[in-house]
């Protein structure tokens, strides 16, 4: 937290008429549903009860996550005598921004790129968690900004910066996030009012009182170093209470302590076993190729994108992590649920021919899926319904698909996925004995294989043309392709459709189609 002094503002308690103080601009970025208006009529109820002259004013967001609702109040502080009234403005004007407030951090780092935080004047108070955007959701490759690259960003363009996680105090309160945000513009002292003035404000709203002075509590209590959060007690935060040491260098440890639950819940301990398995024959492989003076880097991604292969959502997975206690307790934290209230939880659902396919004997799930390919009816047959799983029948019905985890081992999927993922770890291995580099490019690949329906095929095919045609004939030569194998995984990651990606492939390697694939087609 960067060390500022604001400017000393004259607490002028009986009428100044010539006097002249300038107003403090305070520009707020709320996210929908996060109670920007209700804060921002507490900051002015604040004003009002000091006799201060306020003016406040809201542009509207959009929706879904795609920008912000910016709040922008001018408080005059100090008490107005005479009939005439300080001419105020409507909206922020970049380099004249007292006090900047985001409650999500990238709307942080709009303020700086709008030019509304200035490094001689402005404090910046921001939530250091992070709500992604539509861009970032539906990239097909990672494309989430980095968020220190915003921290660096708030404390070297502003004058005085308080990073606060607004959600996970709102969390520990169980208040809304305005109140939250109210603790932490008062904690910060940007305004000359007492917190018992804050808190009158709150009481006379009449707004869930008692929960939002919780949230206040918290945060001033926070930003004045008078409290801090108390280390993450979610499970889901930490991964596993208990640290297993699998003789694997510790950065690879820190993957495996959340990827052997997580594959233990999903099949048994047998399955990560062989989970484990694979992951040492990488790591051989990479002692093998010598370039560890950085680390493992090339068996630590393996590592995780393994976990994630193998962890794959069927339907057994998918109804156990809808009905897990983890998911109940998250709706009802996140709903606020006290004693008496229920919530009521529909699941809706799609499946189709490769749904009802995938729990069949391998022999019976592949002539299902090759007869609705012939008859381009893969997605012709998707049955839309809804499951209350708050019901006991809907939770049931879930349940009983859930504990149908015995069976996974028998069916088409299983079989499918087994021989693309073990096909796959062999041409990491063998890759990376070649070459470090051309071995962490076969691993990133493994992002491309992703989604469910026609995503999910779109991406399996261009994985298995690029293992095919180009991975698999540079193993069997003993070279390393990791350059053009890297420009044709990036265009299958920019390309939706994926056409980009296999024209290219064919422009470049024409005499490669046909050939027999190194992964088994899905």
């Amino acid at each position: 937290m960067k060390d500022f002094k604001m400017p000393p503002v004259p607490d002028q308690r009986s009428p100044q008429p010539h006097a002249i103080t300038q107003p403090i601009r305070m520009c707020i970025a709320a996210l929908g549903g996060e109670g920007g208006g209700v804060l921002t009529a507490w900051l002015v109820a604040v004003a009002r009860a000091e006799g201060w002259p306020v003016q406040s004013t809201s542009v509207p967001g959009v929706a879904q996550r795609t920008g912000a609702t910016t709040y922008y109040i001018e408080i005059v502080p100090q008490i107005w005598g005479g009939p005439a009234q300080p001419v105020l403005a409507l909206t922020p004007t970049a380099g004249f921004v007292d006090v900047v407030v985001a409650t999500e951090l990238l709307e942080a780092g709009r303020a700086i790129e709008q030019g509304f935080v200035s490094p001689d004047r402005t404090t910046i108070i921001a939530s250091s968690h992070r709500s992604f955007t539509i861009e970032e959701k539906s990239a097909m490759a990672d494309e989430r900004i980095e968020p220190d690259r915003i921290l660096k960003a708030i404390d070297e363009f502003s004058a005085r910066s308080i990073p606060v996680d607004f959600a996970r105090l709102a969390k520990d309160a169980n208040a809304v996030a305005s109140s939250v945000v109210l603790g932490a513009i008062a904690g910060a002292g940007v305004l000359p009012a007492s917190r018992e003035t804050y808190e009158d404000a709150m009481r006379a709203s009449g707004i869930a009182v008692e929960a939002n002075l919780r949230g206040f509590a918290a945060a001033f209590d926070y930003v004045t170093g008078q409290g801090a959060p108390d280390a993450p007690s979610d499970a889901r935060a930490t991964g596993t209470d208990e640290q297993v040491n699998h003789g694997f260098p510790a950065e690879i440890e820190a993957v495996l302590k959340h990827a052997v639950p997580r594959l233990t819940s999903f099949q048994n301990a047998s399955y990560a076993d062989r989970y484990l398995q694979s992951v040492r024959r990488v790591l051989e492989a990479e002692k093998a190729a010598g370039k560890t003076d950085r680390g493992y880097p090339v068996t630590r991604e393996a590592a995780r994108y393994l976990a994630l292969m193998m962890s794959y959502e069927d339907i057994v997975r998918v109804a156990a992590l809808k009905t897990a206690p983890e998911r109940w307790q998250a709706l009802n934290e996140a709903n606020q649920m006290g004693d008496g209230d229920t919530v009521r939880v529909t699941e809706y659902l799609k499946p189709g021919v490769e749904e009802f396919a995938s729990m069949m004997p391998p022999f019976l799930g592949r002539r299902l899926v090759a007869a609705a390919r012939r008859r381009g009816k893969l997605d012709a047959y998707n049955i839309g319904m809804g499951i209350r799983t708050s019901s006991a029948w809907g939770f049931a019905m879930m349940r009983l698909l859930a504990a149908m985890r015995f069976w996974r081992p028998y069916t088409y999927r299983y079989a499918l996925e087994t021989a693309a993922i073990d096909a796959w770890v062999d041409l990491v291995v063998a890759a990376t004995q070649i070459d470090a580099e051309f071995g962490a490019e076969v691993v990133e690949c493994a992002r491309i294989r992703k989604g469910y329906g026609s995503t999910h095929r779109r991406g399996t095919a261009n994985f298995e043309a690029l293992m095919t045609r180009i991975v698999a004939p540079a193993v069997a030569a003993g070279r390393s392709d990791a350059d053009a194998l890297a420009e044709l995984r990036k265009l299958a990651l920019s390309d939706p459709d994926g056409d980009a990606m296999l024209s290219e492939l064919d422009r470049r390697h024409p005499d490669t189609r046909g050939v027999d694939a190194a992964i088994p087609p899905g």
